[in-house]
């Protein structure tokens, strides 16, 4: 377990408080920074750096952070980022001072908070290395520790091996569609959304089976698929504003439920095959192109892409996944306002979020 030297109210979610996201991180003076000597013994994902002023080393950092698309919030009080990973691993990066003497150095630490240790570990590394040598090959580095997604290589299985998949998938989305709608625990509830993104991944998944569960739950074939879809789509709307929350707790688990949903239905629109009219005829329906449809939902979703970006890079998946299809679906798009929704998008990723960066400027060339 990470030590917690924080006195300070936890938040909720990185990504939810607007009043303190930030892309600037503004650490003018050495002498404001905490003295390293009065804390306690630091965590050993920590390094020492000479010779740079603490706005440049601040900004390195967030070169870092935008790279590997990792969202931010700035601590004003203790010079204090609180990071959050695709995956939803959260942790601290700290800045203090360090004087021996003549000699001036500035310490970086990062603290885990909560998430994966392999996540955290891997990124921390990267991360305090960027800063200490300079960045290494851009491509290499944002998708080393990021999930990228893209379109997927349908394989081709033997037909005995591809019997048992099937099978499995069916028993899977059984045990996901209990979980999701008769189970009450919210950490089952989790659980299964987070199997359902990864059936749905082509990557982790044989991508017949993939395209076969996402076909099987975008059209609602059965009651267990219907089931599926209407929890999916139920994440999907919910709205993210904390007057819709009772508490920190049902907050919480409501945003990375709206986050895990949208990669599910990301994961679902991008394993059809460009070549298909699957796809065209699942989302050619007033439940997509609506008043209030889908469509409205995933546009509305980039206008928050400065405090919710994780959400908006999987709307933007969603959106470049679909809006090809047909020119009537690209109308209705650009009828609800998609290019400003994009534009928005598009500068926030290019500041702090580099898959988002790269979602949306597909996004405006197809537009």
């Amino acid at each position: 377990m990470p030590k917690n030297r924080n006195t300070a109210q936890s938040h909720s979610n990185v990504s939810q408080k607007s009043d303190m996201a930030t892309s600037i991180w503004n650490v003018k003076e050495f002498n404001s920074l905490r003295d390293v000597a009065t804390i306690v013994p630091l965590e050993k994902t920590h390094i020492s750096v000479s010779g740079l002023l603490p706005n440049e080393v601040a900004n390195r950092i967030l070169d870092s952070l935008r790279r590997l698309s990792i969202s931010s919030i700035f601590r004003r009080p203790k010079a204090t980022l609180l990071a959050e990973s695709l995956d939803r691993t959260q942790f601290y990066i700290r800045l203090f001072k360090k004087i021996d003497g003549a000699n001036r150095a500035i310490v970086v630490e990062l603290q885990r908070k909560n998430g994966c240790s392999l996540t955290f570990v891997s990124m921390a590394r990267t991360i305090l290395r960027e800063l200490k040598h300079g960045y290494i090959d851009e491509e290499i580095t944002s998708n080393m520790y990021v999930a990228t997604h893209g379109k997927n290589t349908i394989i081709t299985t033997d037909d005995s091996t591809h019997k048992e998949m099937e099978e499995d998938m069916t028993f899977a989305l059984e045990l996901v569609a209990d979980n999701l709608v008769e189970n009450c625990f919210i950490n089952a509830n989790l659980i299964a959304m987070e199997s359902l993104c990864a059936l749905l991944d082509g990557w982790s998944t044989d991508s017949r089976i993939s395209l076969a569960a996402a076909n099987n739950i975008l059209r609602g074939d059965d009651g267990t698929h219907q089931e599926i879809k209407r929890s999916i789509l139920q994440y999907v709307c919910h709205p993210c504003h904390e007057k819709y929350f009772h508490n920190e707790l049902e907050e919480r688990h409501c945003l990375v439920m709206h986050n895990l949903a949208l990669a599910a239905l990301a994961n679902m629109l991008q394993i059809f095959p460009e070549s298909g009219n699957e796809l065209q005829v699942i989302v050619k329906s007033d439940e997509w192109l609506g008043d209030k449809g889908l469509l409205a939902v995933l546009i509305e979703e980039l206008h928050f892409a400065e405090t919710r970006p994780h959400d908006a890079y999987h709307a933007m998946r969603c959106l470049n996944a679909i809006i090809g299809v047909s020119s009537d679906v690209k109308s209705r798009a650009i009828e609800l306002g998609i290019r400003n929704a994009m534009d928005i998008s598009q500068n926030v990723g290019h500041c702090s979020h580099a898959l988002l960066a790269r979602e949306s400027d597909i996004g405006i060339s197809m537009v």
